[in-house]
C-alpha cells in the first residue's frame, strides 16, 4: 500500500505556519539554519498525526487518503521529537499532536501581535479564555454604550458591581481565572481597572452625584424639569472620558481576543 505523503506545498505550511519551530512546546526547536552565505538549511519534520501507510504509527483505517495527507494530519516537528512521538506511541496520541500544532501556530500568531518572546508557561487557548471571560465580567457591569447626557443618568447599582469586579482583580497572579497571562493584555486588563476605579470615585462623591428612589445616578445641582446647562457639565464629561476609554479598552481586548492588531504592537 503506498503512503499519502504531504505535498510539498502542504509541508511548507505546517513549517510557515509554526514560524519553522518545533511544535512541542517543551521544545521549540528552530528548524530553519541560515547558511553563511545564502540560502537556508531545512532540518524539520512535517510528521503525520495518523500515519502515512498501514502499520505505522496512530494509523486510522477509517481516513482517505486525502484526509491523511491533508495540512489537517500534519504536525511539525524537530527530528528529535518527531522520533519520540512514532517510537512512543502510547504517550503521543492524535489528540496531543493536533493540540501542539494549534498551540505553535497561536504563539507565531502571538509573538508577531505582541513583538515580544513567548512565555512558554502561556496556553494559546488559557489566554483566549481568560481575556473573554474578563470581558464578559466587564460587559455585565452594563456600562452605557454612549456618552452621557447631562444629568448623568446611570443605574445606581452599577456602584457596587464596579467594586465587585475590582476586589476580584485586586491580587491577579499568573493562575487567576482571570489574568490574561500575557504581557500586551495584562497593560490594558490594568488600564481598564484603573478607568473603572475613576468611575467609582466620581460616583461615589457626594458633591458630584446623587442617588434617586428608583435605583439611577442624577447630577447634584439638576432637578425634574430642569434643562440641561449650556455648554455641558465638567463632571459628566469627566464621566464620559472615563466610559470612553473602558470602552476602547475593551473593544482592543476584543480584538485581542480573536486574534486581530494591537494597538502599539506593530
Amino acid at each position: 500500500m503506498s503512503r499519502a505523503e504531504f505535498s510539498r506545498a502542504t509541508r511548507l505550511e505546517l513549517r510557515d505556519r509554526t514560524g519553522g519551530h518545533c511544535a512541542n512546546p517543551q521544545c521549540q526547536r528552530q528548524t530553519l539554519v541560515p547558511l553563511p552565505d545564502r540560502g537556508v538549511i531545512d532540518f524539520g519534520n512535517a510528521a503525520h498525526m495518523a500515519a502515512a501507510a498501514e502499520g505505522g504509527p496512530r494509523y486510522d483505517a477509517a481516513l482517505t487518503p486525502e484526509q491523511t495527507r491533508a495540512y489537517e494530519n500534519g504536525v511539525w516537528l524537530c527530528p528529535s521529537c518527531a522520533t519520540f512521538v512514532d517510537k512512543l506511541v502510547g504517550d503521543y496520541p492524535v489528540s496531543l499532536l493536533r493540540q501542539w500544532q494549534r498551540g505553535a501556530e497561536e504563539r507565531c500568531r502571538i509573538e508577531a501581535l505582541t513583538g515580544r518572546e513567548y512565555d512558554v508557561r502561556v496556553d494559546p487557548g488559557t489566554v483566549t479564555r481568560k481575556t473573554r471571560a474578563f470581558l464578559q465580567r466587564v460587559r455585565d457591569l452594563r456600562m452605557p454604550g454612549g456618552r452621557v447626557s447631562y444629568p448623568a443618568f446611570m443605574r445606581a447599582a452599577v456602584i457596587p458591581d464596579i467594586e465587585r469586579l475590582l476586589r476580584d482583580c485586586q491580587a491577579m497572579t499568573f493562575d487567576h481565572p482571570l489574568h490574561a497571562q500575557l504581557d500586551v493584555a495584562c497593560n490594558m486588563q490594568r488600564e481598564l481597572l484603573d478607568w473603572l476605579r475613576h468611575v467609582v470615585c466620581l460616583l461615589r462623591d457626594p458633591n458630584v452625584f446623587w442617588h434617586t428612589d428608583d435605583g439611577s445616578l442624577h447630577r447634584v445641582g439638576w432637578y425634574p424639569g430642569l434643562p440641561a446647562p449650556r455648554g455641558g457639565d465638567a463632571e459628566t464629561d469627566r464621566l464620559n472620558d472615563c466610559i470612553l476609554r473602558i470602552h476602547q479598552l475593551a473593544q482592543e481586548l476584543d480584538s485581542f481576543a480573536s486574534g486581530g492588531r494591537i494597538r502599539g504592537t506593530w
